[in-house]
């Protein structure tokens, strides 16, 4: 069997158009669907019941805040004294250990300032799927079904088959049942496509010329190898689109924080972590564990190992995510267990805690959020300055001894570099940075 390996190779990345063409209309419908929905439970009055609930959730949550916020001072005043100790006079610094012992009379708990990342394996719970869950669940449901019956669609309007251009000779399908089957793949979105070029870009392959007519033509030993199609270039590594299309509406609980966790200015410092959770546990596992160990709030953002992005505390507000530095800092989270030394109690070196690595996609969605904020607060992306782990400020092993820092780093910088270099992305930044939960 021969293949004419560059006309494949056309009929993929016409494929592959069109599958981002789908991809972008399908992400519309999930926006469009998502406000929608939001809006329906935003208008649904609440039960008597539910208010006094929220009004006493509210009263509790005044109350942490202001705890939190002793704690956060207490902590900051130690980092301040302890990092800066040389360039303060005595005076400043006579000030600050009085301000410390004032704090540490009330019996100020400083581990509130910290998410304690060290949670027993047992924690590998999975929130049971609610209401809401099922809901979105089927609405993705349908999302697919649109995409394959619009692929369907388009590929039998502009008779594109890709499974007869990839079998060959090797199996008999009809037009029709072709264009059926690659309408699906298309329809599913252009990973499987991407994958498909690349493979093929890469792969050499050896075929005769044309076979002679004649001896005297072309001697029977005269044998070319075939060079592979030149490479085609695909759009950065493995990356959809140069948009942003990073979800945030303020996050958990916005309304909870409205008079509480107020920074004393925008964030000049973006540290990034790992949960230590099991991978497998989702994002309302994370803010439930948290919250039962009694902090108001925790990251700014975490990652889950899908890739989807959960934005959890207001990005105008600040977390509890790092001692000490709070205050002017972002918080992300991978989530998911990356340390592997063995010896330590909590230690994923067996894979207790599930993967021991983020996933690709992990790694691209938070590379996404960090270089927005790095646009968002003007804040420059040098790393182990002001993009830094959790273990560079503190004693700790976050984000684990496994986590790819230079693949991550890169993958910031390709994302900084390609939307500067967008005036779509850039206009989008703009529209992100009059957002509400933005600014202080």
């Amino acid at each position: 069997m021969t293949h004419d390996y560059q006309q494949i190779l056309v009929v993929l990345t016409a494929a592959l158009g069109l599958s981002a063409i789908i991809e972008r209309i399908l992400q519309m419908l999930k926006k469009f669907f998502d406000a929608m929905f939001s809006r329906a439970e935003a208008l649904e009055p609440p039960k008597p019941a539910q208010t006094q609930k929220v009004v006493e959730e509210v009263r509790e949550r005044h109350k942490q805040g202001q705890k939190d916020a002793l704690a956060e001072e207490l902590a900051s005043l130690q980092v301040k004294l302890k990092n800066d100790g040389k360039n303060l006079s005595a005076a400043q610094k006579a000030k600050i250990r009085k301000r410390i012992r004032e704090l540490e009379k009330q019996n100020v708990n400083t581990d509130r300032a910290e998410v304690d990342e060290k949670f027993d394996e047992s924690i590998a719970f999975v929130e049971p799927i609610k209401l809401g869950d099922r809901v979105r669940a089927q609405r993705a449901f349908w999302l697919q079904i649109i995409g394959a019956f619009s692929g369907v669609v388009v590929c039998s309007i502009a008779h594109l088959g890709i499974l007869k251009k990839l079998a060959g000779d090797m199996i008999s399908i009809s037009a029709q049942m072709d264009y059926l089957l690659s309408g699906i793949l298309i329809g599913a979105g252009s990973q499987p496509l991407r994958f498909l070029i690349e493979f093929l870009s890469k792969r050499k392959v050896t075929v005769l010329k044309k076979a002679p007519t004649s001896e005297e033509e072309m001697p029977e030993e005269n044998v070319e190898v075939a060079q592979a199609p030149e490479t085609i270039e695909l759009p950065g590594p493995r990356v959809e689109s140069t948009l942003i299309d990073i979800p945030y509406r303020g996050g958990v609980d916005k309304d909870l924080l409205e008079h509480v966790h107020h920074r004393p200015k925008d964030p000049d410092l973006i540290v990034y972590h790992h949960t230590a959770m099991h991978s497998d546990t989702t994002f309302l596992d994370v803010v439930r564990a948290i919250k039962e160990k009694g902090w108001s709030t925790g990251y700014h953002c975490v990652v889950v190992q899908d890739g989807t992005i959960h934005p959890y505390c207001r990005w105008d507000r600040y977390g509890n995510h790092v001692k000490g530095y709070n205050l002017t800092s972002l918080g992300i989270a991978f989530n998911g267990n990356f340390e592997t030394k063995p010896g330590d109690e909590y230690s994923n070196a067996d894979g207790r805690y599930g993967i021991k690595t983020p996933t690709e996609p992990q790694l691209h969605s938070a590379a996404k959020v960090v270089a927005l904020w790095t646009f968002l607060y003007k804040i420059p992306p040098k790393f182990m300055k002001d993009i830094v782990p959790h273990q560079a400020l503190r004693n700790t092993a976050c984000p684990g001894s496994n986590f790819p820092h230079e693949q991550f780093k890169e993958l910031i910088m390709y994302y900084i570099k390609k939307w500067k270099k967008s005036p779509e992305a850039l206009q989008e930044i703009k529209a992100f940075n009059e957002k509400h939960y933005i600014h202080i």
